[in-house]
């Protein structure tokens, strides 16, 4: 429950209780739940709520105890308990929460539950204590007081709940406080409420209402202030109540409960909903929405979906955020959010951006393969050998935040998710793999992520919500000189990993659960110093070894071979064991065609086959040559060991055949085909593929096959895909980091999906790819998907089989809704005129609409002068009219030299207005440099200030006061005895809502001394203090008549030096970049010195004698103190001194000054 209370704290209070609870090493351990934890069940007269059991009650008020529709999810399960416990000990409950997160559901169900009758009333602002007690009914057209359902539950034992207590004045509901406290309240027509046991209820006075043994109370109330704008109910009466937080059900709880509600809602529909609404929550509690939607409003969508199934997911969850399309602000955070989760609001459905189709080249008879058994097979030593792996050694581990984004929620591609890996600043990409789940749901995968320098290895679930980091650096010794190279392979169904090192020829077991490395050693330890010193001497060259991860699907064997060496080792990492094998001749390349035989190439491109001569053999150790007749083939890069059905191997070389055969990939085909291979070995084995034009493709190339599909998936650099598979990406500026070629057999296609560029890569993978592209990592996933990650750690799901892309697009469709219900039919027609010289034209004064023409200026459908929609005018020129758009055949006609000359008058006219604003292109990208690091916070903050309310006091009459003057309207209560009916003058807070009527003043008072510029190479902090600047100035722009702001700056010159003024504040983006302009060059030039205490007494003496609302003042300074900072935080009121050690975190910490200071919330 401590936790919930904390989560209502105000940002800056949070803050400071979260240093203080780690300062004192406490942290909060989650409660396991066992299955008696989650029973909710009524036998007979008792009540059984997890491992709390009650009495039921009997009544005879039936028609008052609750019965509604609810749910049982585990998080509501453990309120009610705790709910149960207290109110069985006779206490009065107080609910405290955010709107719509279950309140009146919890109180409903408990009293369902306990069959309690129930009296329910409702406060708000006008609620006064007469309303409270009594209730004006009408009664054979006379107004009749009757008793309010306070009264009568006293009167009949019955459970008053009272709603939206916080809405009611203050001194209203205190009235509860008697009633609670001593078991008395005095009602307005003279009655008293006593309790039970007092002497004048058995003397049977008059006017007396003793207090039923029975009565209790159930208090409800949303959290104070913003942004429910209600009173503070828990502070000033939360020690009278047993007090529960109620917060929106986990993600867990809300999904099994959303399940319950939308049964035959689609599971992924609700995930979605789900994870989209729990964001926005949390960027509610940050500020960057005002209301913090709620389990409330994800129900009403669920239940809308599931009593009308046709009805599109955009459309009902656009009603339920359409009041926020008045803010612009809060418009776009919502839709960000939304898109992230893959809910397409707002979203066209004939917006398809799936990749273009190029035929596949027809499919050529390359020759054959013929095993040569009438030479006698060469039977290979094998040695066997036992080895001893280390100790097992714990890693560092770490956890990030996985923050996956849905990639289709505007458009339809072949991109489902993508999400970033957090790289270390060096670190280069080294490889990747997939743990595929038992579930054949992508989603539920494991992936792995390697990075070198320093060597990490990153795990991570998609649908999850966090990424591990293991430190793996320290279990490998790189050889010197050499470039480590990695390769990553999964245990079936563990959640072990095989690395290996190549250069090295390192075996590492990764145990990514326990968070260990077992080093598996190779060599013993004489070899190892052998090999070292004979490379010291620089004799031999560098060998690398590579590892084939196919078997491991089926067992625990792992195939190393020495490439441009003649040694293959077969480890099975179960038993620590190792087959050795020195073949008679030089390896260039090894593949696994079946489990007990492997198809050899070596160094002159001739071919072998090792097989087992018996199936007891521990591994393939025959030996036959291939008599090779396919020059056409090339150098092999892959045999991928899953044969294709025999439907579509049959659609693949399109005629009926059902043969064993395999898929290859090689350096001059996009494909190839082997027929009764390796199976039918005593026979010719026929070849045919599909010839590539240009043999760029890679020995070290990574592809993957996905049978069920007939696709081989490849990554491409950018220059070896057709210009025409790009030609949208290029027309639109995107870049592009390389490209998915989908090799598609069955369909005789060719398809080439773009990855988008990485949005930010290592100086380290900068230099290394310096000459060369930058790498693509490629691996499948489960359900036939592919996953990829960039050089900059951006790892993406993609689905390129067209089955599951035709499913996919069905349920996007569904969730968007149908096209238009009508139809249009455009009629386009050349207009025959042609374009001479672009001009600007003439001005309209009178502001007439005109359509073509070729003399105006702000015409639509026109030629030469500037407007919209028209050919050949040098800009666009607005007039405000309806737009007449030319068809796109006209537009391309434009001859280039005058499309040049449109350009150039463009330019020129762009230039112009820039001088006018006295604003260059190079000031313009400056400016965005520092404006786009703090657009959130700037967002946030012009949220919370649309909110802004008075905080000024007024001297007024205050009443319903213990002491001072005898109020005259409160005579007739005197006589009654209640004791609050006097009044007395005194500073009144505003209510709360109140306009303002006074603007409030702010000041900044900045560093720019000598120190701020000097330093501000090594850690920005110059460059940040500019960014907060620019936070304030954009922040309050548009609010200058409620808040108004001065920013002062401070060095060692003077404690007074002004840069922008409350009566004259910045207007546009230039006066704000001379802002910032003038701030760096007076840190650069001015005195060295300090005047930080100078600059902070003088702005809070001059603001203390200006009559305003509030007033704020903020002092930035870097001035060393010995310390003296630490000692500020730790004497000033929490909130009120910052140590920002993260110079990045300057525009957040002003953010929440800000928000604490203007919502009152401290």
């Amino acid at each position: 429950m401590v936790t919930e209370w904390i989560r209502f704290l105000p940002t800056v209070a949070r803050q400071a209780l979260d240093t203080a609870v780690s300062k004192a090493g406490l942290s909060a351990s989650p409660r396991t739940l066992g299955p008696e934890d989650l029973v909710c069940e009524v036998d007979g007269d008792l009540v059984r709520i997890g491992r709390t059991t009650a009495q039921r009650y009997h009544t005879t008020a039936e028609s008052k105890v609750p019965d509604i529709l609810f749910f049982d999810v585990p998080q509501h399960i453990t309120t009610l308990e705790w709910l149960l416990q207290d109110f069985t000990l006779g206490e009065h409950l107080l609910l405290v929460g955010n709107q719509g997160v279950g309140k009146n559901k919890l109180a409903d169900r408990l009293l369902q539950l306990l069959y309690r009758p129930r009296e329910y009333i409702q406060l708000h602002r006008d609620t006064t204590v007469q309303t409270l007690t009594l209730q004006p009914t009408v009664k054979n057209g006379l107004v009749v007081y009757e008793d309010s359902p306070l009264v009568q539950a006293v009167k009949l034992g019955h459970v008053l709940v009272v709603d939206e207590a916080d809405k009611a004045p203050t001194h209203v509901t205190c009235i509860l406080k008697t009633l609670v406290e001593s078991g008395e309240m005095i009602l307005s027509d003279g009655r008293r409420i006593v309790p039970s046991d007092d002497p004048r209820v058995l003397a049977g006075i008059p006017g007396i209402i003793p207090i039923h043994p029975d009565f209790k109370m159930i208090i409800l109330a949303n959290r104070p202030r913003f942004p429910f704008l209600g009173n503070d109910f828990f502070g000033a009466l939360g020690d009278l109540f047993s007090c529960h937080a109620v917060d929106n059900p986990s993600p867990e709880s809300e999904l099994s409960l959303l399940k319950q509600y939308g049964p035959d809602v689609p599971v992924k529909v609700i995930e979605r909903l789900v994870k989209a609404f729990g964001e926005l929550r949390m960027k509610a509690d940050q500020g960057l929405v005002q209301y913090p939607y709620s389990t409330r409003e994800v129900v009403n969508i669920v239940r809308h979906l599931q009593e009308f199934q046709g009805e599109s997911l955009s459309s009902v969850v656009r009603n339920v955020f359409d009041f926020d399309r008045y803010s612009r602000e809060v418009q776009e955070t919502l839709i960000e959010t939304l898109h992230k989760h893959g809910i397409p609001m707002g979203a066209n459905p004939s917006n398809i951006n799936l990749a273009k189709e190029f035929p596949l080249p027809p499919m050529e008879h390359a020759g054959s393969w013929t095993t040569l058994h009438s030479r006698g097979p060469t039977r290979v030593p094998v040695e066997q050998r036992y080895l001893r792996p280390k100790p097992a050694v714990a890693l560092r581990r770490y956890q990030h935040n996985l923050d996956r984004v849905e990639a289709r929620a505007t458009s339809f591609s072949e991109m489902q998710s993508y999400w970033s890996v957090p790289f270390h600043e060096n670190s280069i990409i080294a490889g990747l793999t997939v743990s595929k789940s038992d579930t054949n749901n992508p989603l539920e995968d494991m992936i792995h992520v390697l990075t070198s320098n320093p060597l990490i290895l990153y795990s991570m679930m998609p649908s999850g919500d966090g990424i591990q980091e293991l430190f793996v650096q320290i279990m490998i010794s790189h050889q010197r000189g050499a470039r480590p190279q990695c390769t990553l392979a999964p245990l079936s169904n563990t959640t072990t990993l095989l690395l290996h090192e190549e250069t090295s020829n390192t075996l590492l077991l990764l145990d990514t659960g326990l968070g260990q490395a077992t080093s598996i050693p190779l060599q013993s330890t004489l070899e190892l110093a052998t090999e070292s010193f004979t490379r010291t001497l620089g004799n031999t060259p560098i060998t690398t070894w590579h590892l084939l991860p196919q078997l491991l699907d089926f067992s625990s064997v792992a195939i190393l071979y020495e490439s441009g060496g003649k040694r293959v080792e077969v480890v099975d990492v179960k038993s620590f064991s190792a087959l050795s094998m020195t073949l008679p001749f030089t390896i260039r390349s090894l593949h696994v065609a079946a489990v007990d035989k492997w198809l050899i190439q070596d160094s002159s491109g001739q071919k072998h086959l090792l097989s087992k001569r018996n199936p007891e053999d521990p591994c393939p150790n025959v030996l036959h040559s291939i008599a090779d007749s396919s020059p056409s083939l090339g150098a092999l890069t892959s045999c991928f060991l899953e044969p294709l059905e025999s439907e579509l191997l049959s659609q693949a070389i399109g005629q009926q055949l059902s043969s064993p055969h395999r898929i290859l990939s090689s350096s001059q085909s996009y494909a190839a085909l082997v027929v009764g291979f390796p199976d039918l070995d005593h026979s010719s084995n026929e070849i045919y593929l599909w010839p590539k034009e240009e043999h760029k493709l890679s020995s070290r190339h990574r592809s993957v096959f996905l049978n069920d599909f007939a696709q081989v998936v490849r990554t491409i650099p950018v220059s070896e895909a057709p210009k025409e598979a790009h030609m949208f990406e290029r027309s639109k500026g995107i870049g592009l980091a390389g490209f998915l070629e989908v090799v598609d057999l069955a369909n005789h296609k060719l398809r080439y999906i773009p990855v988008p560029q990485p949005h930010a890569i290592s100086p380290a993978t900068q230099w290394l790819y310096s000459t060369v592209e930058l790498p693509v990592l490629l691996a499948a996933t489960s359900d036939q998907g592919v996953v990829t990650v960039d050089a900059g750690g951006c790892v993406r799901l993609w689905e390129t089989g067209l089955e599951n892309l035709e499913k996919s697009l069905m349920e996007w469709r569904k969730m968007i809704g149908s096209e238009r219900d009508y139809l249009q039919l455009t009629v386009e027609r050349p207009s025959g005129l042609d374009v001479n010289a672009p001009k600007h034209g003439k001005v309209d004064e009178k502001g007439d609409p005109h359509v073509g023409g070729n003399t105006w200026a702000g015409g639509t459908g026109g030629r030469d002068t500037a407007g919209l929609g028209g050919k050949g005018g040098p800009y666009r020129l607005d007039a405000g009219h309806k737009v007449h758009q030319v068809s796109q055949e006209e537009k391309d006609a434009v001859p280039e030299h005058v499309k040049r000359a449109a350009h150039d008058m463009a330019q020129r006219a762009f230039k112009q207005r820039l001088r006018e604003i006295q604003m260059s292109e190079y000031d313009a990208t400056l400016y965005s440099k520092f404006a786009d690091a703090v657009s959130k916070q700037v967002q946030a903050l012009r949220v919370i200030l649309g909110t802004l309310q008075a905080k000024a006091k007024e001297r007024q009459w205050m009443k319903h006061q213990t002491s001072g003057e005898l109020d005259d309207a409160k005579l007739i209560e005197g006589l009654t005895g209640e004791r609050n009916i006097y009044r007395r003058r005194s500073d009144k807070e505003p209510e709360l809502g109140a306009p303002q009527m006074k603007p409030k003043r702010l000041r900044l008072v900045i560093d720019v001394s000598g120190s701020m510029y000097r330093f501000n190479s090594y850690d920005g902090r110059l460059d940040r203090e500019m960014e907060a600047v620019i936070l304030v100035m954009e922040a309050f722009q548009g609010h200058e008549g409620r808040i108004q702001y001065d920013v002062i700056g401070h060095s060692g010159e003077s404690s007074q030096i002004t840069f922008i003024s409350h009566d004259c504040p910045p207007s546009d983006n230039k006066q704000r970049l001379d802002t910032i302009k003038t701030m760096h060059a007076h840190a650069q030039f001015c005195l060295s010195g300090d005047n930080t205490l100078e600059a902070t007494q003088e702005a809070i003496t001059s603001l203390s004698k200006v009559e305003c609302d509030e007033a704020i003042v903020v002092v930035l300074s870097d001035a060393n103190y010995q310390n003296s900072l630490l000692v500020l935080t730790s004497k000033l009121p929490s909130g009120r001194a910052f140590v920002c050690l993260d110079l990045k975190n300057i525009p957040q910490i002003l953010q929440q000054i800000f928000a604490a200071s203007v919502l009152n919330t401290r």
